[in-house]
């Protein structure tokens, strides 16, 4: 799936290392709780593979999917899969399961700004189980996206620009972003109560990252 301006949903379209770690998580002995959340989902492809993995699967985005997950449902025979249609930059905590174990976002948090991530963090932390791991990508300031990005050289609190026409053009990504390095997102998430397990940049030049809740107590 895509929008008219976000580009393509590339979880749809093959399954990358992050994707691969989460789902490993999921399977794993490691995971606090069996509650799990697709924030910016698309097509939902990894909030379902959550739920056939045996986890309570919620799955978030602007685009309403309802009703393919209705179907989805049905047709696995999966209770535990629920979309629910939010704007995440007015997501509050109780918009989000109570201690949850995953959470999941691709290529999702550079369509907001600075503030508008921290606050979803923050809402995000506030939910999550000791324990809990978030995986987390953004698109990169070194990628090819960032060539003639008008905001390359703006510290990231207040970074938030449209590609350059012909990156527009080439990936179909319209709206305004907030590109980020490695560092840069490993600080924005580090800030609200994570410590981060690994961060990577990918060849292509996108970041991404796994996070673990740190314990409140």
């Amino acid at each position: 799936m895509t929008t008219a301006s976000h580009g393509v949903d590339i979880a749809s379209q093959w399954t990358d290392e992050l994707d691969l770690e989460a789902l490993r998580f999921v399977v794993s002995p490691k995971i606090p709780k069996r509650v799990a959340m697709d924030l910016g989902c698309g097509l939902g492809t990894q909030g379902i593979r959550f739920a056939v993995l045996g986890c309570r699967s919620f799955l978030y985005d602007i685009v309403d999917i309802g009703e393919r997950i209705e179907r989805i449902r049905q047709a696995l025979d999966i209770t535990a899969l629920e979309f629910r249609k939010l704007d995440l930059r007015q997501a509050t905590p109780e918009d989000f399961p109570a201690d949850a174990g995953v959470a999941y976002s691709q290529r999702f948090i550079h369509y907001l700004r600075f503030d508008e991530a921290s606050r979803l963090l923050r809402s995000l932390a506030g939910r999550l189980c000791a324990k809990a791991r978030l995986f987390l990508s953004a698109s990169g300031l070194g990628s090819e996206l960032g060539s003639g990005y008008a905001d390359a050289t703006v510290p990231m609190e207040d970074r938030f620009a449209p590609l350059a026409s012909a990156m527009q053009a080439k990936h179909g990504v319209r709206e305004p972003v907030c590109l980020y390095t490695k560092e840069e997102l490993e600080r924005l998430v580090v800030a609200h109560g994570f410590a981060a397990v690994r961060t990577w940049t990918t060849p292509f030049g996108n970041v991404k990252g796994v996070f673990e809740r740190q314990s409140t107590g």
